[in-house]
């Protein structure tokens, strides 16, 4: 209809989008708004409010967003936010609604119920056409717990920036408390892409890059431990006696297995 092809053009958004997120959100009652686009310009607001007369359908609202001040670091540690899916809403038994924002990967997804906070609620009055008339009651929306992980920044950055341009992953731990000081996926991604809608170009430009940005390496790959496995084997061996502490061995640098040099 007219408002629909109002707001795609203005935007610039799909014309096939727009319809999805109308259709499922007929779903609801009609009085629970569509969300249609975030983070709007103050231009586009302004063309918004300007027409309300001609097309009444359409609200600006303020709402709150996650901001990532460090863009992509330890983006795989922390993970994002991003609308909740259907299949997110079903499975977690409605607690989440059309247009809800939840965690996904990292600490975002395994802490979703602590740091998300509780709704808030407006309790409004609707005529026999269910457009809202009055504002009956309002409920604010209270804030999620604190969460303070044990990353220090300042060596995150240096392994970072360690791997800036490679492909690859790293853990540090401190050895006392096996508290994760650093973890480190590379490439990694700007977790701030995903507080508004990503466009469809940007995520096949993740899905499509060969270095796969989304995969955390750190924990969904395998990797040979390497030498940092030989001071563990080392002291065992010392432990338990079973070989000379002034033993001497030579190391070339590569061992042959099975008929294959490593």
């Amino acid at each position: 209809n007219a408002s629909v092809d109002f707001i795609v053009d203005l935007l610039g958004l799909s014309g096939e989008r727009v319809a999805s997120r109308v259709e499922r959100g007929r779903k609801e009652p009609e009085f629970v708004p569509i969300p249609i686009a975030e983070n709007l310009g103050i231009e586009e607001v302004a063309a918004v409010q300007a027409r309300a007369a001609e097309h009444p359908e359409f609200a600006i609202t303020v709402s709150q967003r996650r901001l990532y001040k460090h863009g992509g670091s330890a983006a795989h540690a922390l993970g994002y936010l991003s609308e909740a899916t259907p299949e997110q809403i079903k499975n977690a038994g409605n607690v989440y609604g059309v247009g809800d924002w939840i965690g996904q990967k990292g600490v975002e997804s395994a802490y979703e119920r602590l740091l998300s906070g509780a709704n808030g609620e407006r309790r409004v009055i609707v005529d026999s056409h269910g457009r809202e008339v009055a504002e009956e009651a309002r409920l604010e929306a209270s804030p999620g717990q604190n969460l303070f992980l044990t990353l220090d920044l300042e060596l995150q950055g240096i392994a970072e920036e360690y791997f800036r341009d490679k492909v690859g992953s790293v853990v540090a731990l401190d050895p006392r408390t096996g508290e994760i000081l650093a973890l480190v996926s590379s490439p990694s991604y700007d977790p701030n892409w995903f507080t508004r809608r990503v466009t469809s170009s940007e995520w096949s430009g993740l899905l499509e890059n060969p270095d796969r940005p989304l995969q955390n390496r750190a924990i969904q790959n395998m990797y040979s431990p390497g030498s940092v496995i030989k001071p563990f084997l080392a002291y065992g061996a010392l432990a338990r006696g079973l070989v000379d502490p002034e033993a001497r061995i030579f190391c070339p640098g590569h061992a042959n297995f099975y008929g294959r040099e490593f």
